[in-house]
């Protein structure tokens, strides 16, 4: 992929808020030129992060505004009560 071209999938992925997109556009590419990827499949796999890394981002920010005081495990629960 040509610099250019990199530059120009960068801005306008940034322009359309995809961040996670436009900070790992070279390595998702790389990634799918060592597959062999077709267009819809690398397309696919693309938005797939970026709904990924949205929904993460998306649970770390409601767990904070819900003010509990840490993050749990089953491991953690004290069930000698």
């Amino acid at each position: 992929m040509s610099s250019l071209t990199t530059t120009r999938i960068i801005d306008n992925a940034a322009r359309l808020g995809l961040t996670h997109t436009a900070e790992s556009i070279t390595e998702a590419a790389a990634r799918a030129d060592q597959a062999q990827m077709g267009y819809l499949d690398f397309i696919d796999h693309l938005l797939a992060e970026e709904v990924a890394v949205r929904e993460s981002r998306r649970f770390r920010n409601a767990l904070k505004l819900s003010g509990l005081p840490h993050h749990k495990t089953l491991d953690e629960f004290d069930y000698t009560f």
